[in-house]
């Protein structure tokens, strides 16, 4: 009901009030109300991109410029000229104000006059009053508020710690000129060997299934095809340069994250978001890289977010809280560091994304693709895989266009493909 929406007394009482005047229809009031059942992002970023001020995928640009900046993040954006000062105090008041907040909600689903909002928002107070409700919200304000400086010491540690490997970086490099042959390729990955090795060892796996054994670097590429030297490099340096925890625990994380790339590049060669099959491997892949990095960088923050799911929290309001940061936000901020195409930025910033922020914002194909495969790595393998169809939420499907059959047929090819490439990764260990 209304009053269990959001778990915050004022928001509560509001819907309470639109409800009681009759102010919008039911159904654009439960929108909103959905909206707010789940613990949200309030960080200034974000109340920026859902009031229409800045675009999705810029958010990262300003994380980036943060690093090397002592400037917070909405001094920032204005001074790279993504927002102006007007934009930057109209999202901060919304920031603090609930009521302002559940209409820009509404807003984007639904046209509602500026002056009809500031009247009902300022006839809120005497309703609740009359009506015993509450509408103190400050108890719910300190968590919501980001340390700048913590923000910027960690980004510049992660920086420190996830410089990718001098070859790495320069056969990816490589890989963007349409004009570049293997050989040229081959030579420069001999300058790393164990990324070398996992190339060959890959190459003459089962997932390739070659009739003659590559004995180098050069037909190992032949074997694994110009579209699939990327994948492969990248995850083979992802694997071994981001690796904490137990074996076991490390071997479970990467499964996962293969699994959902597997997902990922199964909907995207289903052609429906006109995504690449290869970049969406790849986002589906480092979808929960910024996990990893929580726990090889910031152990201690890593437990403390732990403890607090443990207790009920939600992941990303946990992250948020001790670090400043979401995992989205980490591997995003990695894409971008290393240089990978905007979409698959925004696709990693949004694979949690809830189905009413898909409708709502103007997202790329690939972040779609990714944020669907996200959802279907949840999903277990076998029998069970049919009980975690039947209850995928219809919001979820029909942001996606998607009924339950797909999944089901889907399923078993990309739980053999995933299991095939991580023994090849992972080895049997």
């Amino acid at each position: 009901m209304a009053d269990e929406a959001s778990g915050n007394p004022r928001i509560e009482a509001f819907f309470a009030y639109l409800e009681a005047k009759e102010a919008l229809p039911a159904h654009v009031i439960e929108q909103a109300r959905a909206f707010f059942r789940v613990p949200g992002d309030l960080r200034v970023g974000q109340v920026a991109i859902l009031m229409g001020y800045l675009k999705p995928r810029d958010v990262i640009v300003v994380i980036a410029g943060q690093v090397d900046s002592d400037l917070r993040f909405g001094e920032l954006a204005v001074q790279m000229g993504l927002l102006t000062t007007q934009q930057v105090d109209a999202a901060l008041a919304t920031q603090t104000e609930r009521c302002l907040q559940v209409f820009e909600v509404i807003r984007l689903n639904f046209r509602v006059e500026e002056a009809t909002a500031k009247e009902l928002i300022a006839a809120f107070p005497a309703w609740a009053a009359a009506n015993g409700r509450s509408v103190d919200e400050a108890s719910d304000l300190p968590s919501r508020k980001v340390d700048g400086e913590r923000v910027r010491a960690r980004l510049r540690m992660i920086t420190k710690v996830s410089t990718l490997p001098i070859v790495v970086q320069r056969v990816l490099s490589m890989l963007q000129d349409p004009n570049v042959n293997l050989e040229a390729i081959g030579r420069t990955l001999q300058g790393d060997p164990p990324i070398a090795a996992q190339v060959l060892r890959l190459a003459n796996s089962a997932v390739f299934c070659t009739r003659v054994r590559a004995s180098t670097v050069q037909r190992a590429l032949v074997v694994l095809g110009m579209t699939n030297v990327q994948q492969v490099v990248l995850a083979a340096t992802l694997m071994s340069q981001f690796s904490a925890g137990t074996k076991l625990e490390v071997r479970e994380f990467w499964f996962q994250s293969i699994l959902v790339g597997e997902w990922a590049r199964s909907l995207a060669e289903g052609g429906s978001r006109r995504t690449s099959p290869e970049e969406a491997f790849i986002g589906g892949l480092m979808t929960n890289l910024g996990q990893m990095v929580i726990r090889q960088v910031f152990p201690k923050d890593h437990l403390a977010i732990q403890l607090r799911v443990l207790r009920g929290s939600d992941l990303l309001t946990a992250e948020l809280e001790c670090l400043g940061l979401s995992h989205p936000d980490i591997g995003a901020y990695l894409a971008h560091m290393w240089r990978f195409p905007t979409s698959l930025e925004e696709a990693i910033l949004y694979h949690h994304a809830r189905p009413s922020a898909l409708r709502r914002l103007k997202l790329l194909p690939a972040t779609y693709t990714i944020n669907a495969a996200t959802r279907l790595g949840e999903l277990a393998p076998g029998a069970e895989v049919v009980q975690g169809v039947t209850i995928l939420e219809s919001d979820f499907l029909d942001a996606h266009d998607m009924g339950r059959l797909k999944p089901l047929e889907m399923a078993p090819h990309v739980f053999a493909a995933a299991r095939e490439l991580a023994l090849a990764l992972l080895g049997d260990t």
